[in-house]
């Protein structure tokens, strides 16, 4: 037999018929020989040699060492291999690659383990999950699939801008909506004392910018008190009325709490004659140092278009159930724009007098009551601080 240039499919098909002779093979055995099926094995591995196929040809060179020149084929095979996998590697096919110098680098070859690992590297994927901006990517050699998720926006709020809720990524500025309602604080509400106060409204009258403040206005007549119930029924300017008293004392500690009411800026408020009525009593007496104030009549025509003789339902508000419960006169006569009994109002401006306050009717018009009138509703006010926020 020419085993530089066989026949495979003849040799092949002999030696399996001879095996299938027990006694020749056991003859074989006798004399030291190869048998028939290590012969089989042997020719195949030439072949694959012959083809190209040096991986599977050392595969079966392994099996039968000891069989004619297997072992030296094998060795000799190693370079060729070597070279094969090179090969491979420069032309990106890292699997096959890998798979020969996993086997190399067991026989300690060369650079063969630093290039398994090379191969291996290139050929297993690493992947990156797909985010706003880059879709799901390898990072070890680039390649992608599919598309980016684009940008999930939150739209910007007082203190924050429109923010990616998905990489924190930004746009613009924060941004105050003026008449913008939003809660903060608790406060008895729908007179129901067993299930606890209920967040309160309140409405942004203005912005500043440059200081990060805003001025709050509750939404709803929040409770009914006296402009002054200390037995003063005369002279009594804001700086002196117990209303001023109570809303910068009992309503501040009820509501709201400790991180709260650190964030409510104490006020310089004006009491001057620019805060009142034209046509009603200009002493206001001192500017006040406050946290919790009410409008004066200048600041009320200015945010809410309050005026003598205005008859307007964005000037008008509602009592809560707590306020009505306290006194809070409202009437069915007269709604609000959500719909709401109106209820009349204290403005801190002095009304026709100093033993009057300016308020606003129940029909939105600004009007005049004695300081010891009951039945007004309280529309606590105040500025806040953004940047102990977080709205």
């Amino acid at each position: 037999m020419d085993t530089d240039n066989p026949d495979p499919d003849m040799a092949i098909y002999r030696l399996k018929k001879i095996a299938d002779s027990e006694e020749f093979g056991a003859s074989l055995q006798e004399n030291g020989l190869p048998s028939c099926e290590q012969l089989i094995v042997y020719i195949e591995a030439r072949i694959c040699e012959r083809n190209g196929d040096y991986s599977s040809a050392r595969k079966k060179y392994v099996q039968i060492p000891s069989v004619l020149d297997a072992l030296d084929r094998q060795i000799a095979l190693i370079p060729m291999l070597y070279d094969q996998a090179c090969n491979l590697l420069d032309h990106k096919k890292y699997e096959e690659a890998a798979e020969i110098f996993k086997e190399l680098s067991k026989e300690g070859w060369k650079d063969s383990e630093e290039k398994y690992q090379q191969a291996f590297k290139k050929e297993a994927h690493v992947w990156k999950e797909a985010d706003c901006t880059h879709p799901k990517t390898c990072t070890i050699h680039g390649e992608t699939v599919g598309k980016p998720l684009g940008h999930d926006w939150v739209a910007a709020t007082f203190t924050k801008p429109k923010t990616c809720a998905r990489c924190g990524k930004t746009e613009g500025k924060p941004v105050v909506k003026i008449g913008t309602v939003i809660q903060f604080g608790y406060y008895e509400q729908d007179n129901k004392p067993g299930n606890g106060p209920e967040p309160i409204e309140w409405i942004v009258l203005d912005y500043k910018e440059s200081e990060k403040k805003i001025l709050l206005l509750s939404r709803y007549c929040l409770d009914s008190k006296q402009y002054n119930d200390n037995g003063k029924s005369e002279k009594v300017t804001w700086e002196e009325c117990s209303l001023r008293a109570w809303l910068n004392g009992e309503f501040l500690d009820a509501g709201f709490s400790e991180e709260e009411k650190a964030a409510i800026l104490t006020t310089r408020v004006d009491n001057s004659s620019l805060q009142a009525y034209k046509a009603y009593c200009q002493d206001g007496g001192k500017n006040t140092q406050d946290r919790i104030f009410l409008l004066s009549f200048t600041e009320a025509n200015k945010y809410l278009q309050v005026d003598y003789g205005g008859q307007k339902k964005s000037t008008r508000a509602g009592a809560t159930a707590f306020a009505v419960s306290q006194g809070a006169k409202v009437s069915k006569d007269y709604k609000t724009k959500d719909g709401k009994a109106a209820a009349w109002w204290w403005l801190r401006s002095p009304g026709i007098n100093l033993a009057s306050a300016s308020v606003v009717n129940r029909s939105g018009s600004l009007n005049s009551n004695n300081i010891t009138f009951r039945g007004g509703g309280v529309r606590p006010a105040f500025w806040l601080n953004l940047k102990k926020t977080d709205f």
